[in-house]
């Protein structure tokens, strides 16, 4: 018999809305039970509703109230979680409730986490190929002076994005590009004519990668990285970090060496990592000097990355199985 599914989804447009909300999209659940961030925490009448008539309940990072664990076993109802590592309580609160298995949604940190859950497996979230469908085949026709992209997104503690990178690297580079630079609030400018910057509060994620050739993005930190996953099914060759769990997806020659420059308490301990200026400064200007057939081929190259990884159409069948549903 078919089992059922329910999904917990965040309503807002920050990458745990996106995550939660593809994961519906994909796996069609029989319920979804929506949280307002910041407005509405889920309790026991949530709960309660919510778990009937269900067999399976999946949620991004978080159920919002532990206990919900243990509610669902006592209905029989088999539980997943989708933790991301530096916010994950598990580490400061090792009695609270858990869910029956953890699926980490990058390599960052797998190991550790199977070592304290040896259930946990890696299983990524989905990217929805069709929505990239249109601004793929913009990317993938561009041709003549580069187009980069980075996002800072909502700026998290120690610039995780790495845009203070970039900021250093600018001043080695000699090429003629144009970066645009998208955050969704107030950040540190460069003037630098090449560089251009756009507030944005979008609901359609894909006008993030429309008619670009690249997203720069040397990341100092984190698992889990949507714009990377997200450029990379658009057709967007990704420059990063050589770091985990970047090295572990991307092609060595798309990486950026980089060096431990700072630690920061989280949930646990956290390294952050900087990229070296003038090789990134290099990576870009190889770029710029790239003729466009070859350009177009590390595009194609992107989309193979991005649809073997994260592709809803590759992940469909795995969930399925994992999930049982």
């Amino acid at each position: 018999m078919e089992r059922r599914l329910g999904i917990l989804t965040r309503t807002d447009r920050v990458g745990l809305g996106y995550q939660s909300r593809n994961l519906a999209r994909m796996l069609k659940p029989s319920k979804i039970l929506e949280v307002k961030h910041g407005e509405d925490i889920p309790g026991f009448a949530q709960y309660e509703e919510f778990l009937k008539d269900i067999d399976v309940m999946l949620t991004a990072e978080t159920p919002y109230t532990y206990e919900a664990w243990n509610w669902a076993k006592l209905l029989g109802v088999k539980t997943f979680c989708q933790p991301n590592w530096e916010l994950f309580d598990g580490l400061i609160q090792p009695n609270m409730p858990h869910p029956d298995q953890y699926l980490m949604p990058s390599y960052w940190k797998l190991e550790e986490m199977q070592k304290l859950f040896p259930e946990t497996i890696y299983l990524p979230p989905p990217i929805i190929t069709s929505d990239f469908d249109e601004v793929r085949q913009i990317n993938l026709k561009r041709k003549g002076k580069r187009r980069f992209v980075h996002i800072v997104g909502n700026p998290a503690i120690y610039d995780r994005n790495g845009w203070s990178s970039i900021i250093d690297a600018l001043p080695f580079s000699k090429a003629d590009f144009e970066l645009v630079v998208f955050a969704q609030k107030e950040i540190t400018g460069y003037a630098d004519l090449r560089v251009k910057y756009h507030i944005f509060d979008i609901e359609d994620q894909t006008e993030l990668y429309r008619d670009f050739d690249a997203l720069i993005m040397p990341r100092r930190y984190g698992g889990l990285c949507l714009p990377m996953n997200e450029a990379l099914i658009a057709g967007l060759p990704v420059i990063m970090t050589d770091i985990s769990p970047n090295n572990k997806v991307l092609p060595k020659d798309w990486l950026v060496k980089s060096s431990l420059s700072a630690t920061f308490e989280g949930r646990a301990t956290i390294d952050v990592y900087s990229a070296d200026s003038k090789e990134l400064a290099l990576k870009i200007d190889e770029l710029c000097g790239l003729p466009d057939y070859k350009l177009r081929s590390m595009k194609q190259r992107a989309y193979k990355i991005g649809h073997d990884n994260f592709s809803d159409k590759v992940l469909l069948f795995k969930y399925n199985q994992i999930l049982g549903v």
